[in-house]
């Protein structure tokens, strides 16, 4: 059986590839990737922004999909709203467990 991968983004290297002409990478290196709704809000807040254009394409083609559940905890204060979004997501699917410095991303 085949294993099912989630790749997730948080807007910062949405915005950043856009602005180097590298947004199509992500779709080279990892095929599919999803944001949550947060991560899209921010990107699309304003339309002329870097970044905003190249989500808006991917998602009508598809390759970029948003998660549309909202995970409320764990609480994360000091984060952004996309950042939070990203992680309590990626928590929710047990894709990383807390390590003694940080967090470690299991493939």
């Amino acid at each position: 059986m085949a294993q099912t991968r989630l790749v997730l983004s948080d807007a910062s290297p949405l915005i950043g590839l856009a602005a180097a002409g590298g947004f199509g990478l992500l779709r080279r290196i990892f095929h599919s990737v999803s944001i949550t709704v947060a991560v899209r809000d921010e990107v699309l807040l304003d339309r002329t922004r870097v970044g905003a254009p190249e989500l808006a394409a991917a998602l009508r083609a598809r390759w970029i999909k948003v998660l549309r559940r909202d995970w409320k905890t764990p609480g994360l204060p000091t984060l952004g709203p996309g950042e939070a979004s990203v992680l309590r997501a990626a928590g929710s699917a047990n894709f990383f467990e807390q390590k003694t410095r940080g967090i470690k991303c299991i493939p």
